[in-house]
């Protein structure tokens, strides 16, 4: 963790070639910039794969899942909601 706030967190993430990171969600939005190779990012609207400076921009529950086809790296932001209680 490269940052973690009450609704902000950056991390780097970084995924071994041929490595399948599981099916997760977040409870908020969230991008993942790449920095290094490629990723291919599973959605519920397909597949993409992302390339380095390459930007992909999930919604709150959206489920995915990332095959690393190389050693790759990226950054990940993720805004948690607003609560009132936090």
């Amino acid at each position: 963790m490269i940052l973690q706030a009450k609704q902000l967190g950056l991390i780097r993430l970084v995924a071994c070639a041929e490595q399948r990171l599981p099916e997760r969600r977040v409870d908020g939005e969230m991008t993942s910039l790449r920095i290094e190779e490629i990723l291919v990012v599973h959605t519920h609207d397909g597949t993409h794969l992302i390339g380095p400076g390459g930007l992909i921009h999930l919604v709150r529950d959206d489920a995915h899942a990332i095959d690393a086809i190389a050693d790759a790296s990226a950054l990940r932001t993720m805004c948690q909601p607003w609560r009132r209680d936090a």
